[in-house]
């Protein structure tokens, strides 16, 4: 991505993605998962306004080290599903991790492997 394109992140923690890799899950969790995120981030807020119900299939796309897992997992309940997915390899690994020490059992972490072009092309095939 050009430079003039790339803005600061607007919060702690929040970062640039197109600026590295996520080699070490686990420094980047300490990053992304730190209690103080919930002050402006509001992920309880964000899955009201989301209308998540029990039972649903919801997908969060681009999910890192899975900070919106816990709250999605307890919006859709035992008979939903919460779909987690990155491009990041060693993300994945850790989201399967963390849902298995969270006792997440509705959280499936996938990698995205598709270029996003072919997501565009689907989305507009698809309206």
């Amino acid at each position: 991505m050009p430079a003039a394109h790339r803005k600061a992140a607007a919060h702690p923690g929040q970062a640039d993605h197109f600026a590295h890799r996520f080699k070490n899950p686990a420094q980047w969790a300490a990053r992304f998962d730190d209690p103080k995120r919930d002050s402006w981030q509001k992920p309880k807020r964000v899955v009201e306004l989301l209308g998540i119900k029990p039972g649903m299939t919801v997908a969060d796309v681009g999910a890192g080290t899975g900070y919106f897992l816990p709250h999605l997992s307890g919006a859709v309940g035992a008979k939903g599903k919460v779909l987690a997915r990155d491009i990041e390899p060693g993300m994945v690994r850790y989201m399967t991790e963390r849902a298995e020490r969270e006792k997440l059992a509705n959280v499936t972490a996938e990698r995205v492997t598709r270029r996003i072009r072919s997501c565009r092309r689907a989305a507009s095939t698809a309206s």
